[in-house]
This record gives C-alpha cells, structure tokens and sequence, in this order.
C-alpha cells in the first residue's frame, strides 16, 4: 500500500525568510509613512555625509549588539535624528528634549565620535545652532517633562496629536526596527508605555506606563494646541479639577537610570510608573 508522506515542519531557514520578508514590507510602509508626512525632511536627511552613513554601518553593531541594520534602518534612523535635531532647534532657551530611540540616538553617537567638526557645520547650517547631546541627569529639569516636549513637537512637525493616533516615529522607531536594548512604545487605551526590546528584538517584560505623557501633564506644560487645551480645562473643571496628571508630569523619577537616562519603574507623585527611554538628550 501506498504511504502518504507526512508534511515536514518548516525548516528554520524558511521561518528566517519569512521573518525578514515580513520585517522589509512593515519598514517599507513605515519608509512610505514618514516620506509622505515629512517629504522635505526626508531629503534634508539624505545630506549627512556619507563617511558618517560608511561609520554608522562599520560601528553600530558596537553600538547596539546584535543589530544588523539595512539600508531602511539607516534611513529611518538618521531622519529620526534630523527630526529629533529639529525639535531640539526650536526649543526656547532653558527648555530641554529627551531622545526615545536608541537607533537615532546611535547615529548621533557614531558622528559625534568619527566627524565631530561636520556635526556641528551641518547643525548650524540646518538650525542655526549646535544641538549639545547631554545626559539626562545635565538637562535641569525632570525627565518627564523633556519626554513630553519631544512628543508634542514631534506631533506638531507630523501633523498629528499627541492625545490619540499613531505615535511619532521617534517614538515607534526601535520597535519597528526591532533594536535590541531599545525601547518599544506603544498606546494603549489612551495611555503611553514602553517596553525594553530583547536581543531577538522582540518587546518583552513589564509595560512602562507614562504618566507624564497623558493629556492632563501635557496640558500643565503648555504643550497642547489651545483648542485642546480648553477642552481638557473644561473637562477637569466638571470633574472636580484633579491635578494627578500634571503632578506626575513634573516630578522626578525615583528610580535609578543608565546613562542615558532610562530609568525603568522609577515612581511619580501619585504612585504610577514613569518609566522613561531617552537615547540622549539636548538641552538648549
């Protein structure tokens, strides 16, 4: 009688194509996202030198261990970081920025390290000014608060809100990259968490909740379009005028942080996480 071969469980070689088939269509869309919502900014980004694109690719992997990127990752990455620059470039005096992806912030690194004097020329030239990276312990003000700066600015340069939608792409960056060591952020019934991306790239463990990213710690520092900045006053004035948000948005963290300024679990002034990621920093 004749046998019926039994099917064959899929090698791991054709799960690995598949995985990256499926990773090089979700950072096409991703690449077609961006380019229709900061089409200058995409082209502006292409100006870095090309001896810092050739150092990124011989050094990331120092830099973040485990990554291989492509020629997608490098161009999201180094746009975030026009973007992130961008931000940073238009800040008042006194008001820092907290960078969320640490595939932007390597680009930064690796020009800081191999071309420093560039670096400086191409963020004169574009912003009329050097953007300083510093730690988040030099920035003078809570970490929080220099979170919440960078998404409503980077909100406002995408036109979108930071109430609700699809977050920026600072902030979406590592995890649609899937770096290893950065930082996933997601929304989620209104909320913004994070989570730490494993070596597989995969988000894994605890979900950070942002407390000084919700509506209410944005509005307490200003950073809301008037039209929804009235809205929220209204809205807490019919509640009672609670005020947890805001409180939240401007403590410190209490719990420890790298030296980047990531500190996982740290407590806020009404008891919820404020976990926050931050690459690197600026402070103008």
């Amino acid at each position: 009688m004749k046998t019926i071969p039994t099917a064959r469980p899929l090698g791991r070689g054709l799960l690995r194509t598949m995985s990256q088939w499926l990773r090089s269509q979700r950072l096409r869309q991703l690449d077609a996202s961006v380019r229709r919502r900061l089409p200058r900014r995409h082209a502006v980004a292409q100006t870095i030198p090309d001896k810092v694109k050739s150092a990124w690719f011989a050094g990331v992997e120092a830099e973040l261990p485990g990554w291989q990127p492509d020629e997608s990752d490098w161009r999201l990455s180094s746009l975030a970081l026009l973007q992130f620059f961008e931000i940073c470039g238009r800040q008042a005096e006194g008001q820092s920025c907290a960078l969320p992806s640490k595939a932007a912030d390597s680009v930064w690194h690796i020009w800081m390290t191999h071309d420093p004097l560039s670096l400086a020329q191409w963020q004169r030239r574009l912003f009329g000014k050097e953007i300083p990276h510093r730690e988040a312990a030099e920035l003078g003000e809570p970490l929080p608060g220099a979170l919440a700066r960078t998404l409503a600015a980077a909100c406002r340069l995408e036109g979108s809100t930071p109430l609700y939608g699809e977050l920026p792409l600072l902030f979406v960056l590592d995890g649609q990259l899937e770096v290893p060591g950065g930082w996933a952020y997601e929304r989620r019934l209104g909320m913004i968490y994070h989570r730490t991306i494993d070596a597989r790239g995969r988000a894994v463990g605890v979900r950070h909740r942002h407390v000084g990213l919700m509506p209410a710690s944005l509005a307490a520092l200003g950073l809301l379009p008037a039209p929804q900045q009235l809205a929220l006053a209204r809205a807490d004035k019919n509640v009672g005028g609670s005020n947890c948000g805001s409180a939240c948005g401007s403590s410190t963290l209490n719990g420890g942080g790298n030296a980047c300024g990531h500190g996982d679990g740290g407590g806020c002034s009404c008891g919820s996480s404020c976990g926050s990621g931050c690459g690197g920093a600026c402070g103008s």
